[in-house]
């Protein structure tokens, strides 16, 4: 079977797509965020650190602002302090893996797109136009043997509107829906977003505060406690 051919048009869209906010390198944030999930709903805040692309500081508040959990992924590991039970966990930074904390199959580089307004990438071979003419792009993501993937379509805005991922049977891994958006510091950012997995599970989350270009010290990424090395 031959490898399919990008369209020269589907290509020109994502790199625009991939193009938004692409100075912003580091930043922090204060979210308001609803987590969905086997039946059981969580409401709150959360204070979030990121330097692009692969590392992520999360401290989910009480209504007081204290923390109750926090995680911190260094690029090559995630590690989570519970501390209302006063336990630790760590596990390998891997492309699905804060599915165990959020239930959506993410990776840390792929929440940090979604972040800052960027589609996640799958790996893919090409990229073609769609078929949904109601969307001002509609592109899908194929792989070395024409499945797809992903598929990324925009809103009348050019701004991207939604993302989904698709395992090698055609089954919905999990969907971004990047619902409103709003402009800081030259920036224009996402500010309510929907992210639900193939099973249903969806977290919601609205960015009240966002410090762009912040320095952010390595030591933010590290948990003491928690098995580092």
């Amino acid at each position: 079977m031959p490898a399919p051919q990008s369209d020269s048009g589907a290509r020109q869209a994502l790199d625009r797509l991939m193009a938004q906010n692409a100075g912003l390198k580091q930043f922090k944030g204060l979210l308001r965020v609803q987590i969905m999930a086997e039946g059981q709903s969580l409401n709150g805040r959360a204070a979030v650190a990121g330097v692009v692309p692969d590392r992520l500081r999360v401290e989910l508040l009480h209504a007081l602002g204290q923390p109750i959990t926090s995680l911190a992924g260094d690029g090559t590991t995630i590690r989570v302090h519970d501390i209302s039970q006063g336990r630790y966990y760590q596990w390998a930074q891997t492309s699905d893996a804060l599915e165990r904390f959020i239930h959506v199959p993410l990776g840390i580089d792929a929440l940090l797109a979604i972040l800052s307004g960027r589609p996640p990438l799958t790996p893919y071979m090409a990229v073609q136009t769609g078929v949904d003419a109601g969307e001002s792009c509609d592109l899908v993501l194929k792989d070395r043997w024409n499945n797809t993937m992903a598929r990324v379509q925009c809103g009348d805005n050019g701004r991207i509107r939604r993302f989904q991922a698709f395992d090698i049977e055609k089954v919905l891994r999990y969907e971004v829906n990047w619902d409103t958006w709003q402009e800081i510091a030259g920036y224009n950012l996402p500010r309510t977003v929907r992210m639900r997995s193939g099973r249903g599970d969806q977290v919601t989350w609205t960015l009240e505060r966002l410090w762009p270009d912040v320095q952010i010290p390595p030591a933010t990424f590290v948990l003491e406690g928690a098995g580092n090395s």
